[in-house]
């Protein structure tokens, strides 16, 4: 894959890139798969404290819950759909 570049009027020239595309797509698969795994576990985590709270009628375990898996599934959600 070659990419044209172009620095002020001095230097123009072209780059060679040297990357297997099959090893960055497998990378990219990977990445998103364990991104939907993580946000399937700590889903299923929160809906368990809701059921969980709902039967004892104390939600602080899932306050606790929340205070930690909120933070980290509002930033994946955020950059997936920015």
């Amino acid at each position: 894959m070659k990419r044209r570049i172009r620095v002020g009027e001095e230097f123009e020239g072209e780059i060679l890139l040297i990357e297997d595309d099959a090893e960055a797509e497998v990378d990219t698969k990977l990445r998103g798969f364990v991104t939907v795994v993580a946000l399937g576990v700590g889903t299923m985590l929160l809906f368990g404290a809701i059921v969980y709270g709902a039967m004892q009628k104390d939600f602080s375990m899932l306050s606790a819950l929340w205070g930690a898996e909120g933070p980290i599934i509002g930033a994946v959600v955020g950059y997936y759909f920015k």
